[in-house]
């Protein structure tokens, strides 16, 4: 994979993701993807109420912002006063 830079993807996710070959895991409460982009991990850790998403950068990355698109299809989430959804 090469360097994923502004404006590379221009598909879809789901278009992506069924486009990457991924390596991922499950190991208690945690599913791990390889290599979602170069040296850039992606984890999933469920609780009993929250999900937690990590990236993690393998070496450093230099970025001016992360940008996140979330379909609810149907749930309309609550929003806490900082912000951060509930």
């Amino acid at each position: 994979m090469g360097e994923l830079r502004p404006g590379d993807v221009k598909s879809e996710p789901k278009e992506l993701l069924e486009s990457m070959t991924l390596e991922s895991t499950i190991e208690q409460n945690v599913l791990s993807v390889s290599e979602v982009f170069e040296s850039v991990d992606l984890l999933y850790e469920v609780d009993t109420s929250l999900l937690t998403e990590i990236l993690n950068l393998k070496e450093p990355k230099e970025f001016e912002r992360l940008t996140q698109e979330i379909s609810w299809e149907g749930v309309a989430p609550e929003y806490e006063e900082d912000g951060s959804i509930l």
